[in-house]
Parts: C-alpha cells; structure tokens; sequence
C-alpha cells in the first residue's frame, strides 16, 4: 500500500511538473519592457532594463533580468577585469523588484508591447528557454551584450526581426552616450576614457545605441513592427517609480581633474625654469614618481587590451602617451641610453598633441596638462641643455 501511495504522488508531482512546464500564456497576458533609473553604485549609474511577463489567469507576474551577477564567485575581480565574469538571467516576483528600485529611489517606467498571441507565445518560449540552467548564463560585455541588448535581441527576434527604429537626428558614439551619464562624476569620466578605446569612439546606430537603457526607452515608444502593415511596437506607457534620491553631484572644481592636472603643470612650468640654475634630488624623486605611475597605467591599458575579452578596450591610442617607455627610464642602465628614450617620448608626445584632432579615438581634456607635463619632463632629462648633471642622482 505504501509503494502504491508514493506512486501516485511521484505521478502526480511529475503530470503537474510538465504541466506548469507547458502552460502556456492566456490571451489576457500582456509583456512590458521595464526600463529603470541610475542608481549611485558604480554599475548601477547606468540604468538597467528588464522584461516584465504578466499573467492575470495563471497568476504570474514576473521580471526576467539578465543584469544578475554573483560578487561571491572565486576571483571576482579578476574575472570582472579580463570579462570572464559570467552575468546570469534570473526571474523575481514583479512587486519584489519594484520595491527593491523604490528603495534605492530609482524610477521605473513601463512600455507595454503590442504582441499578438504568437508573438507573446515566442517571446515567453523564448525567455524560458534562455532561463534554463544550462542557457542562462553568459559572457557580458559592456556595449554588445549586457541586461540591456539581451532584452532588446530577444524581442526583436519574437517578432521575427521586423521592428523598425526611428534614428534621432544627431548621430552619436558609444563614448558620447557614456558621456551623458558622467556629467556629475568628472574622476569617473576620466578614468572610463583613460581605460575604453577607440571603438567607443564608432557611431553607433539605433539597436547599437541601446546598449544604454535609457535609449532603449527612448526607441521602443516611436518603435513600428511589421513589414506590410506597420504598428505600433509600443500600446501603452506608464511611469510605476518616480525618482526620489537626491541628484549625485561632482566634486567642487578645485578637486577635479581638469583642475589638479591644470595646478600640477603650472608646477611643473616652475621646476622648469629652476632647472637652469640648480637641481634638487627631490625633484628626481618627484619626476621618478610621474614616470613609474606612467609605466604601471600603460602595462595596466595593455593588459585591457590583450589581456581580456572586453571589446571596448582595445585599439586604445592612450598607450601614446602612457608609454611602457617610462619603464625603463626608471631602472638603473646607461644615462645615455635613457637620454635616448627621454627624445624618442618627447618626440611622440609632441606628435600627439599636433595629431589630437586627427587619431580616431577622442581624449579627455584632463589628460592635456598631463601630457605637457612628462613633454616637459622629458625634455630636461632628454637634451642636454636641460639635463645637467643628470648622472649624479641615477
């Protein structure tokens, strides 16, 4: 009897197992796209978008989200460096992520999607099939394939790929979309530019310039589908957070980069014109120090680079003035030698400031005063007019 009582609850537990596998959605389900505000965390200044699947007949009211990552994995920060973390599709309850946001005072908005049944029917499969175990995780990268495109991919793909995008009339770059989320955080700013290429630095089309949540807002309201008979993409919009923290302000002019890199050349100007009469082995220290944080950044930008999987920092044009050069002038050898290497960096860096407007990538400002600074320091160690006895504190 009690073979045949557990039995029974094995078939039962298995019939209601696949039944709930192959639900399918009512025709009263409606899917939404979720597009939320920045937050004040590093990765989260950049909004977040998500997919919201709602079922009043079979009680479903879900968020898929493929923004989900785990800081307990072994080797996070290297993994996250060399872009080898895998970011994962999770689903929480729809109420569970809004009070989540309405926490962090981030607003939310709501784009309904005009799907006919099969299109939400492919949609959902489609969304289910990528949350399996074995598909749900994936390799992120920072403008081809982050918690924005996927969803974005994904939806156009239910509709057979035709969703037709409005342009907006002024063409923009990756760096530039960046850029309008950095105008509160000018260190942030310039380290992203120091660190990201040139490929930031390509026009990015329509489905491109969705990588930012926000422009995936702004392309899904004026968004048609179909090829005959265009509609709207969209049905309905709705705002379900308004945003309630307080605006992140920049730091106040005298700690921002512009201004320490301005301060620090006006120094460097001075200790220039003292070069002529004397020379202090404090001021090697200080010209050492420049040359070996120049040297520790290039084998930093190069290890971006060669060294992982992220697109965005390859073909980085800052190696022209972060030079692995610096590296060596910083090591005991032959003064001659490094007077060499000291006229071959001033060389490339003068050439750089002449071809500023030319190389296909766009530098920060900040980094301008820091270039004319190792110009000036090169140029004291380089050529022997400013170099004196340069062998004396070697």
């Amino acid at each position: 009897m009690r073979k045949i009582c557990s039995l029974i609850v094995i078939l039962v537990w298995v019939s209601v197992q696949t039944f709930a596998q192959i639900l399918p959605l009512s025709d009263q389900a409606e899917i939404s796209v979720l597009n939320m505000g920045p937050g004040n965390e590093v990765y989260a200044i950049w909004g977040h978008t998500a997919i919201r699947v709602q079922d009043p007949i079979n009680g479903w009211d879900k968020v898929y989200n493929y923004g989900t990552f785990n800081f307990n994995t072994p080797n996070f920060t290297l993994k996250f460096l060399r872009g080898k973390l895998d970011y994962t599709l999770s689903v929480q309850h729809y109420y569970n992520t809004v009070a989540a946001y309405g926490n962090e005072g981030r607003w939310i908005q709501e784009q309904t999607l005009n799907l006919d049944q099969t299109e939400k029917l492919r949609l959902y499969e489609l969304l289910e099939e990528n949350y399996k175990p074995e598909n749900r995780f994936y390799k992120y990268d920072f403008f081809f394939d982050n918690c924005a495109t996927r969803p974005v991919n994904i939806i156009r793909k239910s509709i057979r790929d035709s969703v037709t995008f409005v342009a907006l009339p002024t063409e923009k770059s990756f760096r530039s979309i960046l850029d309008e989320h950095l105008t509160n955080d000018s260190w942030l700013d310039f380290g992203i530019d120091l660190i990201i290429g040139a490929r930031a630095d390509q026009i990015a089309d329509p489905v491109r310039q969705m990588f930012m949540p926000r422009y995936v807002k702004e392309y899904f309201g004026p968004a048609t589908k179909g090829t005959d008979v265009k509609q709207p993409l969209v049905a309905r919009e709705k705002v379900v957070l308004e945003e309630t923290k307080l605006p992140e302000k920049d730091f106040p002019f005298p700690f921002r980069p512009v201004f320490i890199f301005n301060l620090l050349l006006a120094l460097e100007i001075l200790l220039f014109v003292l070069s002529f009469r004397n020379k202090k082995a404090y001021w090697k220290v200080y010209d050492k120090t420049w040359f070996i944080v120049a040297g520790i950044a290039s084998v930093f930008l190069l290890f971006m680079w060669f060294g992982t999987d992220h697109l965005a920092t390859k073909s980085n044009w800052n190696l022209w003035w972060i030079n692995p050069l610096f590296l060596i002038v910083v090591f005991p050898g032959s003064v001659n030698f490094k007077k060499w290497v000291f006229r071959l960096l001033t060389i490339l860096l003068i050439l750089l400031i002449a071809c500023w407007t030319l190389i296909p990538q766009e530098l920060n400002l900040a980094f301008l005063p820091i270039i004319l600074i190792l110009i000036l320091k090169c140029i004291r160690y380089g050529f022997p007019v400013f170099q004196g006895r340069l062998s004396q504190t070697q």
